[in-house]
């Protein structure tokens, strides 16, 4: 699969949190974030397709961008809101066919890379 870009019109958790208040950088992923994550992942396959997901969890922004929030915080000062990603490793069940991707939380939309054409049982597991 090459990469892909999706948008997708539904509001995200994290641009309705960041109205209303501002998320550390490093905060992890709230419950509705990683919901919202594995929504626009399962969105981008066929109804039906059975996705299981590895982790889900708080893709860091880049140091350049981190350190005039830091800045801000030690000195007292209010800090714009970074956007928020989401890491996702998954597979698709019955497949040899493993995915990671990045899901922009505030804008809404997932880049996926396949990582793997041969993914073993040991990495599947059950269930």
């Amino acid at each position: 699969m090459a990469p892909s870009l999706v948008d997708f019109e539904s509001p995200s958790p994290a641009a309705a949190v960041s109205k209303t208040a501002t998320v550390h950088p490093f905060a992890p992923l709230s419950a509705a974030e990683i919901k919202h994550a594995s929504d626009l992942v399962r969105a981008e396959w066929p109804d039906k397709t059975d996705v299981q997901f590895k982790v889900i969890t708080l893709e860091e922004p880049a140091k350049a961008d981190v350190i005039p929030v830091l800045e801000a915080e030690a000195t007292g000062h209010t800090f714009s809101q970074l956007d928020r990603r989401a890491f996702v490793n998954y597979y698709l069940r019955n497949t040899v066919s493993a995915f990671g991707c990045v899901s922009y939380q505030t804008v809404s939309n997932v880049r996926t890379e396949q990582i793997s054409r041969s993914v073993g049982q040991s990495v599947q597991g059950e269930g």
